[in-house]
Protein backbone atom coordinates (compact mmCIF):
# COMPACT_ATOMS: atom_id res chain seq x y z
CA UNK A 1 0.00 0.00 0.00
CA UNK A 2 1.23 3.18 -1.02
CA UNK A 3 1.49 6.09 1.88
CA UNK A 4 0.18 9.23 1.20
CA UNK A 5 2.78 11.45 2.35
CA UNK A 6 0.77 15.04 2.10
CA UNK A 7 -0.89 17.61 4.63
CA UNK A 8 -0.09 18.61 8.19
CA UNK A 9 2.51 16.56 10.03
CA UNK A 10 2.93 17.26 14.21
CA UNK A 11 6.39 17.28 14.95
CA UNK A 12 5.31 15.70 18.18
CA UNK A 13 6.51 16.81 22.05
CA UNK A 14 7.20 13.93 23.70
CA UNK A 15 4.96 13.12 27.00
CA UNK A 16 7.07 13.07 30.54
CA UNK A 17 6.12 12.08 33.95
CA UNK A 18 7.32 14.46 36.86
CA UNK A 19 10.40 12.18 37.20
CA UNK A 20 11.66 12.96 33.67
CA UNK A 21 10.98 9.49 32.70
CA UNK A 22 9.20 8.45 28.99
CA UNK A 23 5.17 8.79 29.43
CA UNK A 24 4.07 5.77 27.14
CA UNK A 25 0.67 6.38 28.26
CA UNK A 26 0.42 9.63 28.20
CA UNK A 27 2.14 9.54 24.70
CA UNK A 28 -0.31 6.94 23.10
CA UNK A 29 -3.32 9.29 24.36
CA UNK A 30 -1.26 12.24 22.90
CA UNK A 31 -1.42 10.14 19.66
CA UNK A 32 -4.88 9.31 19.23
CA UNK A 33 -6.25 13.21 20.38
CA UNK A 34 -3.85 13.83 17.58
CA UNK A 35 -5.63 11.54 14.79
CA UNK A 36 -8.94 12.16 16.18
CA UNK A 37 -8.05 15.67 15.73
CA UNK A 38 -8.15 15.68 12.17
CA UNK A 39 -3.55 15.57 11.82
CA UNK A 40 -2.59 14.57 8.57
CA UNK A 41 0.95 12.51 9.86
CA UNK A 42 2.64 12.20 13.11
CA UNK A 43 6.70 12.85 13.79
CA UNK A 44 8.27 11.88 17.19
CA UNK A 45 11.53 12.04 17.88
CA UNK A 46 12.44 15.43 15.97
CA UNK A 47 14.19 18.50 17.65
CA UNK A 48 10.44 19.28 19.64
CA UNK A 49 10.12 15.48 20.69
CA UNK A 50 13.87 16.27 22.55
CA UNK A 51 15.58 13.05 20.97
CA UNK A 52 19.06 14.41 21.68
CA UNK A 53 18.08 13.97 25.77
CA UNK A 54 16.89 10.43 25.07
CA UNK A 55 18.67 7.14 25.03
CA UNK A 56 18.37 4.69 22.05
CA UNK A 57 16.39 2.54 24.43
CA UNK A 58 13.95 5.46 25.01
CA UNK A 59 14.18 6.69 21.81
CA UNK A 60 12.55 2.90 20.25
CA UNK A 61 10.04 3.18 22.82
CA UNK A 62 8.46 6.67 21.83
CA UNK A 63 8.76 5.32 18.20
CA UNK A 64 6.70 2.07 19.02
CA UNK A 65 4.49 3.80 20.81
CA UNK A 66 3.27 5.87 18.27
CA UNK A 67 3.26 3.45 15.94
CA UNK A 68 1.07 1.75 17.40
CA UNK A 69 -1.01 4.25 18.66
CA UNK A 70 -1.32 5.71 15.32
CA UNK A 71 -2.23 1.91 13.85
CA UNK A 72 -2.17 3.19 10.36
CA UNK A 73 -4.65 5.81 10.91
CA UNK A 74 -1.90 8.35 9.55
CA UNK A 75 1.74 8.12 8.47
CA UNK A 76 4.36 8.13 10.71
CA UNK A 77 8.10 9.67 9.98
CA UNK A 78 10.59 8.93 13.29
CA UNK A 79 13.16 11.18 13.86
CA UNK A 80 16.52 9.84 12.98
CA UNK A 81 18.76 12.01 12.83
CA UNK A 82 22.77 11.63 14.57
CA UNK A 83 25.76 13.06 14.25
CA UNK A 84 27.06 9.83 13.14
CA UNK A 85 26.46 8.09 9.60
CA UNK A 86 26.27 4.83 11.33
CA UNK A 87 24.04 6.45 14.09
CA UNK A 88 21.60 7.60 11.83
CA UNK A 89 21.38 3.69 9.56
CA UNK A 90 20.93 2.29 12.95
CA UNK A 91 17.90 4.68 14.03
CA UNK A 92 16.38 4.28 10.24
CA UNK A 93 16.62 0.52 10.81
CA UNK A 94 15.04 0.80 14.39
CA UNK A 95 12.24 3.00 13.12
CA UNK A 96 11.56 0.48 9.63
CA UNK A 97 11.31 -2.34 11.75
CA UNK A 98 9.06 -1.34 14.05
CA UNK A 99 6.56 0.02 10.92
CA UNK A 100 7.12 3.36 10.54
CA UNK A 101 6.22 4.70 7.13
CA UNK A 102 9.35 6.31 6.73
CA UNK A 103 12.20 8.80 8.98
CA UNK A 104 13.35 12.13 9.31
CA UNK A 105 16.59 13.13 9.00
CA UNK A 106 18.57 16.24 10.34
CA UNK A 107 21.89 16.98 8.76
CA UNK A 108 25.15 16.21 11.39
CA UNK A 109 24.69 19.64 13.42
CA UNK A 110 28.27 19.98 15.41
CA UNK A 111 30.85 19.14 13.14
CA UNK A 112 29.74 21.19 10.00
CA UNK A 113 30.67 18.98 7.75
CA UNK A 114 31.59 19.84 3.85
CA UNK A 115 29.12 19.38 0.70
CA UNK A 116 31.26 16.40 -0.27
CA UNK A 117 30.58 15.06 3.01
CA UNK A 118 27.31 15.76 3.31
CA UNK A 119 26.78 13.67 -0.14
CA UNK A 120 29.00 10.72 1.23
CA UNK A 121 26.55 11.14 4.40
CA UNK A 122 23.37 11.20 2.69
CA UNK A 123 24.04 8.86 -0.05
CA UNK A 124 25.29 6.07 2.51
CA UNK A 125 22.04 6.42 4.13
CA UNK A 126 19.75 5.94 1.51
CA UNK A 127 21.59 3.12 0.52
CA UNK A 128 20.38 1.53 3.48
CA UNK A 129 16.81 2.59 3.52
CA UNK A 130 14.15 0.98 2.62
CA UNK A 131 10.84 3.93 2.94
CA UNK A 132 11.12 7.41 2.19
CA UNK A 133 13.61 9.98 4.40
CA UNK A 134 12.35 13.59 4.79
CA UNK A 135 15.68 15.66 4.63
CA UNK A 136 15.37 18.36 7.65
CA UNK A 137 16.79 21.73 6.92
CA UNK A 138 17.13 24.00 10.33
CA UNK A 139 20.70 26.00 9.77
CA UNK A 140 19.48 27.98 12.55
CA UNK A 141 20.06 25.39 15.04
CA UNK A 142 22.03 22.83 12.76
CA UNK A 143 24.71 24.74 12.19
CA UNK A 144 24.12 23.25 8.54
CA UNK A 145 22.24 24.49 5.80
CA UNK A 146 20.98 22.41 2.73
CA UNK A 147 20.20 25.11 -0.20
CA UNK A 148 18.49 24.70 -3.30
CA UNK A 149 21.24 23.68 -5.05
CA UNK A 150 22.46 21.46 -2.25
CA UNK A 151 19.11 20.01 -1.74
CA UNK A 152 18.91 18.87 -5.74
CA UNK A 153 21.84 17.09 -5.77
CA UNK A 154 20.15 15.18 -2.78
CA UNK A 155 17.41 14.38 -4.47
CA UNK A 156 18.77 11.96 -6.54
CA UNK A 157 20.01 9.72 -4.09
CA UNK A 158 17.02 6.86 -4.16
CA UNK A 159 14.20 7.65 -0.83
CA UNK A 160 15.14 11.08 -0.45
CA UNK A 161 11.30 11.85 -1.52
CA UNK A 162 10.59 14.89 1.11
CA UNK A 163 12.55 18.25 2.41
CA UNK A 164 11.39 19.97 5.86
CA UNK A 165 12.57 23.52 4.84
CA UNK A 166 12.26 25.59 8.10
CA UNK A 167 14.59 28.98 6.95
CA UNK A 168 12.48 31.73 6.77
CA UNK A 169 13.11 32.39 2.97
CA UNK A 170 9.91 30.74 1.39
CA UNK A 171 11.48 31.28 -1.84
CA UNK A 172 13.28 28.46 -1.17
CA UNK A 173 10.46 26.19 -1.73
CA UNK A 174 10.29 27.34 -5.17
CA UNK A 175 13.88 27.09 -6.19
CA UNK A 176 13.92 23.05 -4.57
CA UNK A 177 11.06 22.37 -6.62
CA UNK A 178 12.64 24.33 -9.52
CA UNK A 179 16.05 22.45 -9.33
CA UNK A 180 15.10 19.10 -8.41
CA UNK A 181 12.63 18.65 -11.61
CA UNK A 182 9.93 17.26 -8.75
CA UNK A 183 12.03 14.87 -7.68
CA UNK A 184 11.47 15.71 -3.89
CA UNK A 185 8.77 17.19 -2.27
CA UNK A 186 8.50 20.37 -0.06
CA UNK A 187 7.27 20.91 3.47
CA UNK A 188 7.20 23.97 5.10
CA UNK A 189 8.37 24.42 8.79
CA UNK A 190 7.57 27.92 10.34
CA UNK A 191 6.53 29.61 7.41
CA UNK A 192 3.76 26.48 6.68
CA UNK A 193 1.14 29.08 5.02
CA UNK A 194 3.37 31.09 2.85
CA UNK A 195 4.94 27.72 1.84
CA UNK A 196 1.55 26.46 0.51
CA UNK A 197 1.39 29.25 -1.31
CA UNK A 198 4.75 28.45 -2.97
CA UNK A 199 3.83 25.05 -3.77
CA UNK A 200 5.02 23.26 -0.95
CA UNK A 201 2.83 20.31 -0.73
CA UNK A 202 3.01 19.80 3.51
CA UNK A 203 3.79 21.50 6.67
CA UNK A 204 5.64 20.20 9.82
CA UNK A 205 4.29 22.29 12.62
CA UNK A 206 5.22 22.31 15.91
CA UNK A 207 1.84 24.61 16.86
CA UNK A 208 -0.35 21.36 15.72
CA UNK A 209 0.60 20.13 19.06
CA UNK A 210 -1.81 22.41 20.79
CA UNK A 211 -4.31 23.16 17.62
CA UNK A 212 -4.02 19.82 15.72
CA UNK A 213 -7.55 21.00 13.55
CA UNK A 214 -7.01 24.22 12.91
CA UNK A 215 -3.21 23.79 11.90
CA UNK A 216 -4.76 20.85 9.46
CA UNK A 217 -7.34 22.72 8.35
CA UNK A 218 -5.03 25.06 7.53
CA UNK A 219 -3.41 22.47 4.82
CA UNK A 220 -7.22 22.09 3.70
CA UNK A 221 -8.20 25.12 3.03
CA UNK A 222 -4.85 26.82 1.29
CA UNK A 223 -3.20 23.66 -0.86
CA UNK A 224 -6.59 21.25 -1.19
CA UNK A 225 -9.26 23.71 -1.76
CA UNK A 226 -7.30 26.86 -3.14
CA UNK A 227 -9.56 28.83 -0.48
CA UNK A 228 -7.48 31.60 0.54
CA UNK A 229 -9.84 33.50 2.62
CA UNK A 230 -10.77 30.87 4.92
CA UNK A 231 -6.92 29.83 5.30
CA UNK A 232 -6.02 33.29 5.91
CA UNK A 233 -8.68 33.43 8.80
CA UNK A 234 -7.09 30.42 10.18
CA UNK A 235 -3.56 31.77 9.99
CA UNK A 236 -4.49 34.23 12.09
CA UNK A 237 -5.86 32.52 14.34
CA UNK A 238 -2.59 29.94 15.13
CA UNK A 239 -0.33 32.85 14.00
CA UNK A 240 0.13 33.97 17.94
CA UNK A 241 1.04 29.99 18.53
CA UNK A 242 3.14 29.97 15.34
CA UNK A 243 5.15 33.32 17.10
CA UNK A 244 5.51 31.54 20.65
CA UNK A 245 6.56 28.24 19.55
CA UNK A 246 9.02 29.60 16.70
CA UNK A 247 12.89 29.85 17.04
CA UNK A 248 14.76 28.24 19.73
CA UNK A 249 11.74 28.26 21.89
CA UNK A 250 10.00 25.05 20.10
CA UNK A 251 10.67 22.63 23.18
CA UNK A 252 8.31 25.41 25.74
CA UNK A 253 5.78 23.60 23.78
CA UNK A 254 5.65 20.84 26.08
CA UNK A 255 4.82 22.17 28.95
CA UNK A 256 1.82 24.08 26.72
CA UNK A 257 0.22 20.39 25.41
CA UNK A 258 0.25 18.90 28.65
CA UNK A 259 -3.78 19.30 28.54
CA UNK A 260 -3.71 17.91 25.20
CA UNK A 261 -1.45 14.63 26.20
CA UNK A 262 -4.09 14.45 29.14
CA UNK A 263 -7.06 15.17 27.16
CA UNK A 264 -8.85 18.04 27.03
CA UNK A 265 -12.13 18.57 28.24
CA UNK A 266 -13.45 19.87 25.14
CA UNK A 267 -12.93 16.15 23.29
CA UNK A 268 -16.18 13.69 24.33
CA UNK A 269 -14.87 10.55 24.97
CA UNK A 270 -11.38 11.48 26.75
CA UNK A 271 -12.29 14.69 28.87
CA UNK A 272 -9.46 14.68 32.08
CA UNK A 273 -12.82 15.03 34.24
CA UNK A 274 -14.47 12.07 32.86
CA UNK A 275 -14.34 8.91 31.99
CA UNK A 276 -15.85 6.83 29.57
CA UNK A 277 -17.92 5.08 31.65
CA UNK A 278 -19.00 8.62 33.22
CA UNK A 279 -19.87 9.53 29.88
CA UNK A 280 -21.76 6.73 29.05
CA UNK A 281 -23.91 7.36 32.13
CA UNK A 282 -24.41 11.12 30.96
CA UNK A 283 -25.62 9.23 27.06
CA UNK A 284 -28.01 7.25 29.36
CA UNK A 285 -29.68 10.36 31.14
CA UNK A 286 -29.91 12.07 28.29
CA UNK A 287 -31.55 9.50 26.45
CA UNK A 288 -34.19 8.56 29.54
CA UNK A 289 -35.24 12.68 29.37
CA UNK A 290 -35.99 12.32 25.49
CA UNK A 291 -37.56 9.25 26.63
CA UNK A 292 -40.09 11.00 29.04
CA UNK A 293 -40.42 13.79 26.50
CA UNK A 294 -42.07 11.49 23.87
CA UNK A 295 -44.16 9.48 26.60
CA UNK A 296 -45.69 12.97 27.36
CA UNK A 297 -46.24 13.70 24.02
CA UNK A 298 -47.33 10.78 23.17
CA UNK A 299 -50.38 10.62 26.34
CA UNK A 300 -51.01 14.18 24.81
CA UNK A 301 -51.52 12.60 21.55
CA UNK A 302 -53.69 10.12 22.90
CA UNK A 303 -56.36 12.83 23.62
CA UNK A 304 -55.65 14.17 19.83
CA UNK A 305 -55.71 11.37 17.80
CA UNK A 306 -58.59 11.18 16.35
CA UNK A 307 -58.80 14.50 14.51
CA UNK A 308 -55.53 13.51 13.41
CA UNK A 309 -56.62 10.73 12.13
CA UNK A 310 -59.30 12.83 10.00
CA UNK A 311 -57.10 14.84 9.23
CA UNK A 312 -54.32 12.20 7.75
CA UNK A 313 -57.59 10.55 5.79
CA UNK A 314 -58.82 13.90 4.25
CA UNK A 315 -56.70 13.84 1.13
CA UNK A 316 -57.56 10.43 0.38
CA UNK A 317 -61.26 11.30 1.10
CA UNK A 318 -61.33 14.12 -0.94
CA UNK A 319 -59.79 12.36 -3.72
CA UNK A 320 -62.29 9.43 -3.29
CA UNK A 321 -65.47 11.87 -3.63
CA UNK A 322 -63.83 13.54 -6.70
CA UNK A 323 -63.38 9.95 -8.28
CA UNK A 324 -66.94 8.82 -7.91
CA UNK A 325 -68.04 11.98 -8.36
CA UNK A 326 -66.89 11.61 -12.32
CA UNK A 327 -67.64 8.37 -12.31
CA UNK A 328 -71.38 9.30 -11.42
CA UNK A 329 -71.55 11.73 -13.86
CA UNK A 330 -69.73 8.86 -16.78
CA UNK A 331 -71.97 6.19 -15.82
CA UNK A 332 -74.89 8.41 -16.70
CA UNK A 333 -73.27 9.54 -19.95
CA UNK A 334 -72.46 5.79 -20.39
CA UNK A 335 -76.34 4.29 -20.63
CA UNK A 336 -76.37 2.10 -23.27
CA UNK A 337 -79.98 2.03 -23.41
CA UNK A 338 -80.25 4.96 -24.53
CA UNK A 339 -78.43 4.90 -27.29
CA UNK A 340 -80.79 1.96 -28.65
CA UNK A 341 -84.01 3.61 -28.50
CA UNK A 342 -84.25 1.55 -24.85
CA UNK A 343 -85.55 3.66 -21.51
CA UNK A 344 -84.37 7.14 -20.58
CA UNK A 345 -83.08 7.91 -17.80
CA UNK A 346 -85.34 9.90 -15.04
CA UNK A 347 -83.32 12.73 -14.93
CA UNK A 348 -81.70 14.94 -17.31
CA UNK A 349 -77.66 15.46 -17.36
CA UNK A 350 -78.05 19.00 -16.19
CA UNK A 351 -80.02 17.82 -13.05
CA UNK A 352 -77.27 15.15 -12.79
CA UNK A 353 -74.45 17.04 -12.59
CA UNK A 354 -75.79 19.65 -10.25
CA UNK A 355 -77.12 17.01 -8.04
CA UNK A 356 -73.64 15.78 -7.86
CA UNK A 357 -71.08 19.02 -8.25
CA UNK A 358 -73.18 21.48 -6.32
CA UNK A 359 -75.13 19.48 -3.98
CA UNK A 360 -73.12 16.65 -3.11
CA UNK A 361 -74.56 13.42 -3.97
CA UNK A 362 -74.22 10.24 -5.50
CA UNK A 363 -76.27 7.35 -6.82
CA UNK A 364 -76.27 3.92 -8.01
CA UNK A 365 -78.13 3.21 -10.89
CA UNK A 366 -80.37 0.39 -11.15
CA UNK A 367 -83.36 -1.17 -13.32
CA UNK A 368 -87.05 -2.25 -12.15
CA UNK A 369 -89.87 -3.43 -12.81
CA UNK A 370 -92.05 -0.18 -12.28
CA UNK A 371 -95.16 -1.82 -11.89
CA UNK A 372 -94.15 -4.64 -9.71
CA UNK A 373 -93.34 -1.83 -7.13
CA UNK A 374 -94.82 -1.62 -3.93
CA UNK A 375 -96.81 1.81 -5.16
CA UNK A 376 -97.63 0.57 -8.23
CA UNK A 377 -101.60 1.10 -8.80
CA UNK A 378 -101.69 -0.76 -11.68
CA UNK A 379 -102.06 -4.42 -11.93
CA UNK A 380 -98.90 -6.48 -12.68
CA UNK A 381 -99.06 -6.45 -16.99
CA UNK A 382 -95.52 -8.70 -17.07
CA UNK A 383 -95.75 -12.23 -15.39
CA UNK A 384 -92.38 -13.09 -16.51
CA UNK A 385 -90.52 -11.09 -13.55
CA UNK A 386 -87.02 -11.42 -15.29
CA UNK A 387 -87.78 -9.95 -18.81
CA UNK A 388 -85.04 -7.75 -19.44
CA UNK A 389 -86.76 -5.49 -22.01
CA UNK A 390 -89.46 -4.22 -19.31
CA UNK A 391 -86.85 -3.03 -16.97
CA UNK A 392 -86.96 0.47 -16.27
CA UNK A 393 -84.03 2.62 -14.88
CA UNK A 394 -83.74 4.16 -11.15
CA UNK A 395 -81.32 6.86 -10.07
CA UNK A 396 -80.72 5.84 -5.88
CA UNK A 397 -79.17 9.23 -5.11
CA UNK A 398 -77.97 9.81 -1.09
CA UNK A 399 -75.04 11.98 0.36
CA UNK A 400 -71.65 11.28 -1.45
CA UNK A 401 -70.12 11.60 2.74
CA UNK A 402 -72.32 8.18 3.24
CA UNK A 403 -71.33 6.62 0.38
CA UNK A 404 -69.80 3.05 1.10
CA UNK A 405 -67.52 3.61 -1.29
CA UNK A 406 -65.54 6.82 -0.31
CA UNK A 407 -65.24 5.14 3.18
CA UNK A 408 -61.82 3.95 4.48
CA UNK A 409 -62.06 0.50 5.83
CA UNK A 410 -60.67 -1.61 8.23
CA UNK A 411 -60.13 -5.44 8.42
CA UNK A 412 -60.46 -6.46 11.94
CA UNK A 413 -61.75 -5.18 14.84
CA UNK A 414 -58.16 -4.29 16.41
CA UNK A 415 -56.80 -3.04 13.55
CA UNK A 416 -58.92 0.48 14.25
CA UNK A 417 -56.76 0.27 18.01
CA UNK A 418 -54.31 0.05 16.14
CA UNK A 419 -54.16 3.30 14.15
CA UNK A 420 -54.96 5.22 16.60
CA UNK A 421 -51.89 3.78 18.71
CA UNK A 422 -49.77 4.77 16.04
CA UNK A 423 -51.37 8.59 15.20
CA UNK A 424 -50.87 8.90 19.18
CA UNK A 425 -47.39 8.05 18.64
CA UNK A 426 -46.96 10.11 15.80
CA UNK A 427 -48.35 13.43 17.55
CA UNK A 428 -46.13 12.16 20.39
CA UNK A 429 -42.95 12.47 18.43
CA UNK A 430 -44.18 15.75 16.10
CA UNK A 431 -44.38 17.45 20.24
CA UNK A 432 -41.25 15.74 22.10
CA UNK A 433 -39.42 16.14 18.53
CA UNK A 434 -37.41 19.52 19.75
CA UNK A 435 -36.88 17.94 23.15
CA UNK A 436 -35.47 14.86 22.12
CA UNK A 437 -33.22 16.92 19.56
CA UNK A 438 -31.88 18.90 21.88
CA UNK A 439 -31.07 16.76 24.99
CA UNK A 440 -28.83 14.74 22.26
CA UNK A 441 -27.45 17.86 21.04
CA UNK A 442 -26.48 19.04 24.42
CA UNK A 443 -24.78 15.73 25.08
CA UNK A 444 -22.88 16.18 21.53
CA UNK A 445 -22.06 19.62 21.40
CA UNK A 446 -19.77 18.83 24.70
CA UNK A 447 -17.72 17.57 21.86
CA UNK A 448 -17.40 19.89 19.56
CA UNK A 449 -15.39 22.81 19.17
CA UNK A 450 -16.79 26.15 18.85
CA UNK A 451 -16.15 26.65 15.14
CA UNK A 452 -17.99 22.93 14.85
CA UNK A 453 -21.10 24.76 16.36
CA UNK A 454 -20.66 27.51 14.27
CA UNK A 455 -21.38 24.92 11.24
CA UNK A 456 -24.59 22.98 13.04
CA UNK A 457 -26.28 26.20 14.63
CA UNK A 458 -26.18 27.50 10.56
CA UNK A 459 -26.83 24.44 8.57
CA UNK A 460 -29.45 22.47 11.59
CA UNK A 461 -32.07 25.28 10.50
CA UNK A 462 -31.61 25.41 6.79
CA UNK A 463 -32.04 21.35 6.79
CA UNK A 464 -34.91 21.79 9.21
CA UNK A 465 -36.46 23.77 6.70
CA UNK A 466 -35.56 21.86 3.82
CA UNK A 467 -37.32 18.90 5.32
CA UNK A 468 -40.35 20.99 6.23
CA UNK A 469 -40.77 22.71 3.29
CA UNK A 470 -40.41 19.06 1.50
CA UNK A 471 -43.18 17.73 3.89
CA UNK A 472 -45.73 20.38 3.33
CA UNK A 473 -45.18 20.17 -0.78
CA UNK A 474 -45.83 16.12 -0.71
CA UNK A 475 -49.02 16.84 1.74
CA UNK A 476 -50.77 19.88 0.49
CA UNK A 477 -49.67 19.67 -3.17
CA UNK A 478 -48.44 16.16 -4.60
CA UNK A 479 -50.76 13.58 -2.65
CA UNK A 480 -53.46 15.34 -5.21
CA UNK A 481 -51.76 14.23 -8.08
CA UNK A 482 -51.02 10.90 -6.71
CA UNK A 483 -53.68 9.73 -5.78
CA UNK A 484 -56.12 11.39 -8.97
CA UNK A 485 -53.52 9.34 -11.21
CA UNK A 486 -53.40 6.11 -9.01
CA UNK A 487 -57.27 6.01 -8.96
CA UNK A 488 -57.66 6.70 -12.73
CA UNK A 489 -55.32 3.89 -12.88
CA UNK A 490 -57.83 1.79 -10.98
CA UNK A 491 -60.78 2.97 -13.57
CA UNK A 492 -58.71 2.00 -16.20
CA UNK A 493 -58.49 -1.52 -15.47
CA UNK A 494 -61.83 -1.64 -14.47
CA UNK A 495 -60.99 -1.73 -10.46
CA UNK A 496 -62.72 -0.03 -7.66
CA UNK A 497 -60.47 0.82 -4.80
CA UNK A 498 -60.95 0.06 -0.98
CA UNK A 499 -58.17 1.45 0.85
CA UNK A 500 -57.05 0.51 4.46
CA UNK A 501 -56.23 2.90 6.73
CA UNK A 502 -53.19 1.05 7.89
CA UNK A 503 -51.89 1.20 4.57
CA UNK A 504 -53.09 4.96 3.54
CA UNK A 505 -50.83 5.80 6.82
CA UNK A 506 -48.11 4.02 5.75
CA UNK A 507 -48.16 5.72 2.31
CA UNK A 508 -49.06 9.30 3.76
CA UNK A 509 -46.13 8.89 6.33
CA UNK A 510 -43.70 7.63 3.39
CA UNK A 511 -44.05 9.70 0.68
CA UNK A 512 -43.45 12.80 2.65
CA UNK A 513 -40.45 11.75 4.59
CA UNK A 514 -39.41 10.96 1.09
CA UNK A 515 -39.76 14.80 -0.13
CA UNK A 516 -38.24 15.55 3.63
CA UNK A 517 -34.85 13.38 2.60
CA UNK A 518 -34.59 14.35 -1.16
CA UNK A 519 -34.40 18.34 -0.35
CA UNK A 520 -31.34 18.40 1.65
CA UNK A 521 -29.54 17.51 -1.42
CA UNK A 522 -27.96 20.83 -1.55
CA UNK A 523 -26.25 20.22 2.05
CA UNK A 524 -25.56 17.14 0.90
CA UNK A 525 -23.40 18.74 -2.33
CA UNK A 526 -21.94 21.39 -0.37
CA UNK A 527 -20.69 18.45 2.57
CA UNK A 528 -19.10 16.54 -0.18
CA UNK A 529 -17.52 19.96 -1.56
CA UNK A 530 -16.16 20.25 1.65
CA UNK A 531 -14.57 17.25 2.27
CA UNK A 532 -13.26 17.19 -0.52
CA UNK A 533 -14.88 14.35 -2.12
CA UNK A 534 -16.36 15.99 -5.38
CA UNK A 535 -15.44 19.09 -6.14
CA UNK A 536 -17.96 22.23 -7.94
CA UNK A 537 -16.72 21.82 -11.62
CA UNK A 538 -17.60 18.18 -10.96
CA UNK A 539 -20.93 18.79 -10.70
CA UNK A 540 -21.32 21.27 -13.31
CA UNK A 541 -20.18 18.79 -15.80
CA UNK A 542 -21.63 15.98 -14.53
CA UNK A 543 -25.23 17.38 -13.84
CA UNK A 544 -26.41 14.73 -16.40
CA UNK A 545 -25.69 11.95 -14.82
CA UNK A 546 -26.94 13.83 -11.66
CA UNK A 547 -30.31 13.71 -12.83
CA UNK A 548 -30.13 10.03 -13.47
CA UNK A 549 -29.10 9.51 -9.89
CA UNK A 550 -32.11 12.25 -8.94
CA UNK A 551 -34.41 10.15 -10.94
CA UNK A 552 -33.52 7.22 -9.32
CA UNK A 553 -33.55 8.25 -5.97
CA UNK A 554 -36.91 9.79 -6.62
CA UNK A 555 -38.28 6.22 -7.74
CA UNK A 556 -36.51 4.92 -4.40
CA UNK A 557 -38.04 7.61 -2.10
CA UNK A 558 -41.30 7.52 -3.54
CA UNK A 559 -43.92 5.12 -4.59
CA UNK A 560 -43.76 2.82 -7.78
CA UNK A 561 -45.79 5.11 -9.77
CA UNK A 562 -44.17 8.11 -12.30
CA UNK A 563 -46.15 11.09 -10.89
CA UNK A 564 -44.82 11.21 -7.52
CA UNK A 565 -41.50 10.11 -8.92
CA UNK A 566 -41.51 13.00 -11.43
CA UNK A 567 -42.91 15.41 -8.43
CA UNK A 568 -40.32 14.68 -6.79
CA UNK A 569 -37.36 14.57 -9.45
CA UNK A 570 -38.41 18.33 -10.93
CA UNK A 571 -37.75 20.09 -7.44
CA UNK A 572 -34.44 18.21 -6.90
CA UNK A 573 -33.62 19.15 -9.91
CA UNK A 574 -33.88 22.85 -9.33
CA UNK A 575 -32.13 22.32 -5.85
CA UNK A 576 -29.40 20.36 -7.39
CA UNK A 577 -28.43 23.71 -9.27
CA UNK A 578 -28.98 25.46 -6.16
CA UNK A 579 -26.58 23.55 -4.85
CA UNK A 580 -23.92 24.45 -6.92
CA UNK A 581 -24.76 28.23 -6.56
CA UNK A 582 -24.85 27.52 -3.05
CA UNK A 583 -21.53 25.47 -3.00
CA UNK A 584 -19.85 28.26 -5.06
CA UNK A 585 -20.65 31.18 -2.69
CA UNK A 586 -19.00 29.37 0.06
CA UNK A 587 -16.16 29.16 -1.74
CA UNK A 588 -15.68 32.57 -2.53
CA UNK A 589 -11.92 33.41 -3.80
CA UNK A 590 -10.24 35.11 -1.57
CA UNK A 591 -9.84 39.27 -2.21
CA UNK A 592 -6.85 40.84 -2.28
Amino acid sequence: MVVKIQGTFTVMVTAFDDNGSVDLDAQARFTDWQVRNGIHGLIPLGSTGEFLSMSFAERKAVAECVINAANGRVPVLVGAGAESTEEVIENIDMAENLGADGTMIIPPFYSTPTHSEILRHFERISDKATKPIMLYNNPATANVDLTPDLVAELSHFQHIDFIKESTMDVTRVRDILDLSEGRINVFGGIMGYESFLSGACGWVAVGSNIMPKEFSSLFTFAYKDKNLQEARNIYKQVLPIIRLVGGHRYVSARMMTQNAITPDKDDLFNSSTMTFGEHLEELRASLIRAAIGLVCGVVIGFFVARPVIHIIESPLRKALGEYYTERAIETFDAWEPRQSGGPELPYSRKEVVNAVEQYGLSFDLREVHPDRLPIAKTEAKHKDLFNIESLTPILLWQPLARDSRVSITTLSAQEAFGIYVKASVLVGLVLAGPWIIYQLWIFVAAGLYPNEKKVVHLFLPVSTGLFIAGVLLAFFFVFDFVLTYLLAFNEWLGLDPDPRISEWLGFVLFLPVGFGLGFQLPLIMVFLDRLGIVEVKTFVSQWRMAFVIIFIAAAILTPADPYSMLLLATPLAALYFGGIGLCRWLNKPATT
